[in-house]
């Protein structure tokens, strides 16, 4: 595995490669409700909660996305349990 897919993995983190011209119509109106208007690049952090935690028009730097995560109550709660 490569450093950063350990790191996705160890924030319980998925990616997910969307397609605008392969959605659903339901789907296209979630994607323009965060934000997503084609054919533009779009990256959506949903947390676990289901809500918007951070959109960019471009790519994020993994340590900028995991800095991100990591800042999170629910990311900090997981880490001491963890003991980290």
């Amino acid at each position: 595995m490569t450093p950063a897919a350990n790191q996705l993995q160890a924030r319980d983190m998925q990616v997910i490669d969307v397609f605008y011209d392969q959605l659903s119509a339901a789907d296209r109106q979630l994607a323009q409700r965060l934000g997503l208007r084609p054919p533009a690049f779009g990256v959506v952090l949903v947390g676990k909660d289901g809500g918007t935690k951070r959109t960019s028009a471009t790519p994020l730097a993994p340590d900028d996305l995991f800095g991100t995560v990591d800042k999170m109550p629910m990311r900090r709660q997981e880490m001491r349990r963890r003991g980290q």
